[in-house]
């Protein structure tokens, strides 16, 4: 799996948009929106969605 040349803007996008709803009181429950629970171990594919498409 390779990472996504564009890893960089992708992470600080995230970061922005998720400080950005955290910061929102109105916002902040829909932050779970944003986590997916995957089944599988340690080195699943489980966690962030928006991380998922740091890889290609």
């Amino acid at each position: 799996m390779a990472l996504n040349p564009q890893y960089e803007e992708i992470g600080k996008g995230f970061v922005t948009q998720y400080y950005a709803m955290f910061d929102d009181p109105m916002q902040r429950p829909n932050l779970v929106n944003l986590y997916n629970v995957s089944v599988g171990g340690a080195g699943s594919d489980s966690g962030w969605n928006r991380l998922g498409i740091l890889w290609n």
